[in-house]
């Protein structure tokens, strides 16, 4: 759900990264009796974007997070799944990567150092 909401807003409303990781809660506003975005873009301007109807992604994830009543907190909060992180951080060994594997299966015979 919060990875549908974050895509929907960087593709419907044509936000930058930085832009995405810095809304609040409070960001999503009416003026006017239109929902906007508060972004703070480069050099700290300030704009105000209409959210587009794919604004009910966000709004449903607020209510299943949690947090929607948190104005001043982030708006997408980083999800975290500790039983996943600390096992997998247990079973690979931490010079075998990604690119040694790559490395490995590219040179016939050798074998990460």
């Amino acid at each position: 759900m919060r990875d549908r909401a974050i895509l929907a807003t960087l593709l419907y409303h044509g936000m930058r990264r930085e832009e995405l990781c810095g809304l609040r809660v409070r960001d999503m506003q009416s003026r006017q009796g239109v929902v906007h975005f508060r972004v703070r873009g480069k050099r700290d301007k300030i704009r105000f974007v209409p959210v587009h109807a794919m604004a009910h992604l966000i709004e449903e994830y607020l209510a299943i997070a949690g947090h929607g009543a948190d104005a001043t907190g982030p708006m997408f909060r980083p999800v975290t799944n500790t039983a996943r992180a600390s096992s997998t951080a247990r079973s690979i060994p931490p010079r075998f990567t990604a690119t040694s594997s790559a490395n490995t299966a590219s040179t016939p015979g050798s074998a990460p150092r």
